[in-house]
């Protein structure tokens, strides 16, 4: 089919501020907080969690931006990749073969970053990355990586940074001002670190070491790093584990400082994910279910969101308020250094507005007209749209 090449979109909507107001302001009390000479650690009961609202994404983010993509052949990206969002452009990771992309943020295609191999500059599987515009960087970690990927924003690759350790999956944090690099990797077994820093020339400058948190070797499990606050936030996402921690990680005292948990205390295995934002603690989890004597399979996952000053809760269903209210699953939104994201298919997007165009009868006017228009604008030739909020402060 002959490519039809679109003109790029970006729409910037807000809705209506409700001074005072909030989904859980009418909810119970759910967690309760434990000081300790590490700080404070909320813990959330779960008992505690009763019917399930739905929680609109505007009471998390300022507005919502909808990026059309350059369609141009060069930018296409398709399928699931990470969007990577700076104030400046848009990072898209790679797809396999296709490799990583930068845009604007209008949407405009500006450069390939990389490409798909085992060459100098090349990468297979990648796992994190991080742009840095102000210093004219990117940096991508692989998986099993050994080192850091460099290149500038106009695509062009430097001498990679060498890693003090081994990085089965990992997240990182590049303060090039300081040359210093701060890395989370899955706490296998038999690794020297779970948390450390390092310079620039892989000296290890201080670590944290894995004791109770090593695992045997399993990549099922995630590292999670959302850096959506002034803290080193990271949590690790685990399927054979009952309960789990969101950690800060004190660089100052070079330790890791639980921040959140939940208190499941049940029988059998439950795979849990946190994500810490300004004013909130968002999570979701699912229990294993044995089906044979080899095979497991996760429940249907219950989210839920935690009010950090009032510790009031509940369950949640997380609806884009902003589109109508489309409902975005069953897991929590994906939140990333102070950004809602979301990454989609032009048509799986509009057949979602033309249901919720049908479903919600009551739609303010002027939201149902820019649904309708996006709508309308969307065909199956077009790039992915990004879809981005900035957190509330």
């Amino acid at each position: 089919m002959k490519k039809k090449v679109v003109a790029m979109i970006c729409l910037a909507l807000c809705l209506p501020a409700i001074i005072g107001a909030s989904s859980l302001d009418r909810k119970p009390v759910v967690a309760k907080k434990i000081t300790s000479a590490k700080g404070t650690l909320v813990s959330c009961n779960p008992k505690l969690l009763k019917d399930t609202i739905k929680f609109p994404l505007s009471e998390l983010i300022e507005g919502l931006e909808v990026i059309r993509l350059d369609n141009a052949d060069a930018a296409l990206v398709g399928g699931y990749v990470r969007p990577i969002i700076g104030e400046k452009y848009i990072l898209m990771s790679n797809n396999k073969q296709v490799p990583y992309k930068l845009f604007d943020r209008k949407g405009k295609f500006v450069a390939k970053i990389g490409s798909y191999g085992q060459g100098p500059g090349e990468y297979l599987n990648t796992y994190y990355d991080q742009l840095d515009e102000k210093n004219n960087r990117i940096y991508i970690l692989s998986w099993n990586a050994r080192h850091l990927l460099v290149y500038d924003l106009k695509g062009r690759n430097y001498p990679s940074i060498p890693l003090a350790m081994d990085i089965p999956k990992g997240a990182f944090y590049v303060d090039a001002a300081r040359s210093l690099i701060t890395v989370t990797s899955l706490p296998f077994e038999g690794l020297p670190a779970i948390v450390f820093q390092q310079d620039f020339k892989g000296k290890m400058i201080k670590s944290v070491k894995p004791a109770h948190l090593a695992i045997p070797r399993d990549y099922s499990d995630e590292v999670s790093l959302g850096l959506n606050t002034s803290d080193y936030d990271v949590s690790f996402l685990r399927w054979k584990r009952k309960t789990d921690t969101l950690f800060h990680y004190n660089t100052k005292a070079n330790r890791l400082e639980p921040r959140f948990t939940m208190d499941l205390n049940l029988e059998g295995s439950a795979y849990l994910c946190y994500t810490e934002l300004p004013h909130f603690f968002l999570g979701a989890f699912s229990f294993m279910r044995q089906i044979s004597a080899n095979t497991s399979v996760g429940t249907e996952p219950a989210a839920f969101v935690v009010n950090k000053e009032t510790l009031k809760g509940s369950y949640v269903e997380y609806i884009n308020d902003f589109l109508g209210g489309i409902s975005l699953g069953k897991w929590t939104p994906f939140f990333r250094n102070g950004y809602y994201i979301a990454n989609s298919d032009p048509m799986d997007l509009k057949e979602k507005l033309d249901e919720i165009l049908i479903k919600n009868k009551k739609m303010d006017p002027k939201v149902r007209q820019r649904v309708q228009a996006l709508s309308k604008s969307l065909n199956e030739n077009d790039n992915n749209v990004v879809l981005i909020g900035r957190v509330k402060r």
